[in-house]
């Protein structure tokens, strides 16, 4: 078994492409319940600033996110102009929305205008954007027509490879009877509290890599209700299985979130706006959570632990912010 590293990759199904196994998710000021930032376009900078610094080379945006891509574009020139980074030495990420208003060729308008915000002259990779709750049709066109678009610019060399977001496996299923550039990746909410194991497996026959940019756990970043118990609604620090790995590994309970999933051949998109928080959450290649240990983090998922006997916490110190 090879020993992974941040410079580690996953190699993708087209064009011997590579993808780095954990990545930065530059949307973070989006969650932020802690800090208030002034200026969201300087701190989206500062943080992607640090990020690249720290070594990571996956860079996930959003055009949804107002300003988001002009704020990584201006952040990528910097480091392009400091020759601390070379546009080959990264994958760069974002995603395509349905249109509400059904207009011919919205792929391919999307892709331009994020383009030329990133100030880029070619995407790693794009995302398709589903409704997760509509099992025919998401808000606009169908995305089987909307992967059409897709694969057309794919072949007009606006980006690398195609990717998916929020798909389930029976929409995959669609996608893939249809295409002729086939999905290289689905990005989905998967952690801990989430492990996505049967989605894990129908993406790895299909050679599909799953990312995620939801970690923790959504209440992990969001409010916590002290007097709700379940799984999905307790904190990771609240959990003694975690409190024991952060003991024996000297590590944050993010780090242990991340790790997990990373063992999962799961590539974590990191939200951080910190810098301290930035490097720490990329150092998680010096320890290795053993079988047994992912055995019980997994059954937090599958049913099996009772989160009324093993709470570490009900009140964490800090859990608006990771």
């Amino acid at each position: 078994m090879s020993i992974l590293t941040k410079e580690s990759t996953t190699k993708l199904r087209y064009n011997e492409m590579k993808m780095p196994i954990i990545g930065f998710d530059s949307t973070f000021h989006r969650i932020c319940v802690r800090d208030s930032f002034q200026d969201i376009d300087d701190k989206v900078r500062e943080a992607l600033s640090e990020a690249i610094n720290a070594g990571y080379r996956l860079v996930f945006c959003d055009p949804f996110v107002k300003g988001n891509e002009r704020a990584v574009g201006a952040a990528l020139k910097e480091k392009f102009q400091d020759k601390r980074v070379e546009r080959e030495e990264l994958f760069i990420v974002t995603k395509v929305y349905m249109d509400l208003t059904y207009t011919p060729g919205f792929v391919e308008t999307s892709v331009k205008k994020s383009l030329e915000a990133l100030g880029l002259d070619y995407l790693d990779m794009i995302l398709l954007f589903c409704s997760v709750y509509s099992e025919t049709k998401p808000y606009g066109p169908d995305y089987t027509e909307a992967w059409r678009g897709m694969q057309n610019c794919y072949y007009k060399k606006y980006t690398r490879s195609l990717g998916l977001c929020n798909f389930s496996s029976n929409k995959i299923e669609r996608i893939l009877k249809l295409a002729a550039i086939k999905p290289s990746a689905n990005l989905m909410e998967c952690n801990i509290f989430r492990n996505c194991k049967e989605l894990r497996k129908y993406l790895k026959k299909h050679k599909i890599v799953l990312l995620s940019n939801d970690l923790y756990g959504s209440v992990g970043i969001a409010t916590i209700d002290p007097g709700r118990e379940s799984p999905d609604k307790v904190h990771l620090n609240q959990l003694i299985p975690i409190k024991e790995l952060m003991e024996k590994y000297n590590k944050t309970a993010c780090q242990i979130a991340i790790r997990y999933l990373i063992e999962t051949d799961t590539i974590p998109l990191i939200k951080s706006g910190l810098d301290t928080s930035i490097q720490a959450n990329i150092d998680v290649f010096d320890f290795n959570i053993e079988k047994s240990e992912m055995k019980i983090l997994s059954s937090i998922d599958n049913g099996t632990y009772d989160p009324n006997l093993k709470l570490y916490n009900r009140y964490p110190e800090d859990y608006a912010y990771i």
